[in-house]
């Protein structure tokens, strides 16, 4: 039985894999009974110097580990406790750097830090994105396929990163802006004049015979009428959708609504299904900037759109330079009879007659876009009457 200053020597004569000598040691930690020596024999035979070297080599990492947590301690040749040194947690330039450089950078960060492309969180769960699912739906049997499988194999191995992203401290994080923060290079004008001052409904429409009547694209509470000669009621806001001009075709052509952008700050609108539904979330209102800016996340190549080249901006700040490829869109309403004014095609006679109609200042056309994730298009849809500007 071992005694308080007893001194134990083990020979160790075949080391094998190292379990003897890292067994003393935890026997030479965890006790304070004896004096434990082990000592490794290392002989000629076939084998033993590796086996040694290895052990060594082993027990070495063992006592590190064990050291480095404070769990052991060490004495320098002259018998005085050596500490761990102190490992700064704040990185350098030059550090970040160094680890980029080695593409260790986003591991050592942590998966907190990660900017997700195709995958979505979701709680404490990592899902692809619908979004992304919707641009494949309609592709062939083989893609299909293939994204089945994707979710199949994601489906494995989500689990491993679930509860893990979901720490991230956004107290000090700044959200991005959903509207575009660039200030106008151009003041606005404001809006001269008086605007009409109506007495009743039926007042106005005594005074003006109703060619159409319907409530707004985007509020309910506000109506939205159509007399022979063109005129309208519009209330309030700056991007408030008026009317859409029904169903129709966009093709190469002078007749109809012109399609034209005058710059990345231009009001626009992105469907993010295949389909046309017109209910909320399917679609994206915002400048070209900031929805351009959004997609282009996602994106492994340059974006395109119907009729105009995107390029980045070079020449300081930031936005894209949109350059017209030389050809001339436009959407011409269909011939067929409206036999139900809604607002989706309450302008569809305004479209067919723009030479004979003046809109009153503060009003424009948005044009909505389809989003392509295979090709990275922004294809040309339609046009919507928009308010520019603010009527307060």
């Amino acid at each position: 039985m071992l005694m308080p200053g007893d001194n134990v020597v083990i020979c160790d004569v075949h080391g094998h894999a190292g379990d003897h000598a890292v067994a003393s040691c935890q026997l030479a930690t965890d006790s304070s009974l004896c004096h434990l020596t082990h000592v490794l024999v290392k002989t000629k035979a076939k084998g033993s110097p590796q086996a040694c070297e290895f052990i060594m080599k082993r027990l070495g990492s063992y006592m590190a580990g064990k050291w480095l947590k404070h769990e052991m301690r060490l004495c320098d040749q002259s018998g005085k406790t050596v500490a761990p040194p102190v490992i700064s947690q704040a990185l350098t330039d030059e550090d970040r750097a160094f680890l980029k450089e080695c593409h260790v950078l986003d591991a050592y960060e942590g998966a907190q830090k990660w900017q997700w492309q195709v995958l979505t969180l979701v709680g404490s769960e990592l899902k692809i994105n619908p979004v992304t699912l919707a641009a494949f739906a309609q592709g062939p049997p083989s893609i299909r396929s293939a994204i089945a499988a994707i979710e199949k194999k994601h489906e494995k191995y989500a689990d491993i990163l679930k509860g893990k992203v979901n720490a991230t401290d956004m107290s000090n994080t700044t959200p991005e802006p959903t509207s575009d923060p660039r200030p106008d290079p151009v003041e606005v004008p404001p809006v001269t004049g008086e605007l009409p001052v109506i007495e009743s409904l039926e007042a106005l429409k005594s005074a003006y015979t109703i060619k159409a009547e319907t409530k707004s694209f985007d509020n309910k509470s506000i109506s939205v009428l159509v007399s022979d000669g063109g005129h309208e009621t519009l209330t309030l806001k700056k991007g408030m959708k008026i009317g859409g001009c029904g169903a129709g075709k966009v093709g190469q052509g002078s007749d109809g609504v012109k399609f034209h952008m005058e710059s990345d700050k231009t009001l626009i609108e992105v469907s993010m299904s295949a389909d046309e539904d017109e209910s909320v979330g399917k679609w994206k209102s915002n400048t070209f900037y900031m929805l351009c800016k959004e997609l282009s996340k996602s994106l492994t190549s340059p974006l395109t759109m119907t009729g105009y080249k995107i390029e980045v901006k070079v020449d300081g700040g930031h936005g894209y330079q949109l350059t017209s490829d030389g050809s001339q869109w436009s959407f011409v309403p269909k011939d067929k009879a409206v036999s139900n004014w809604t607002s989706g095609n309450i302008l569809r006679d305004v479209c067919n007659s723009l030479d004979a109609v003046e809109f009153m200042a503060g009003v424009g056309w948005q044009w909505r876009f389809s989003f392509d994730a295979i090709h990275n298009k922004l294809t040309l849809k339609k046009p919507f009457l928009i308010l520019t500007q603010c009527f307060e």
